[in-house]
């Protein structure tokens, strides 16, 4: 999700699995 870039970029690049 665009309200926490670090999870996107931890989860798959896209942060659809907040």
């Amino acid at each position: 999700g665009p309200k926490e870039p670090k999870i996107c970029k931890s989860r798959a690049s896209h942060g659809a699995d907040r």
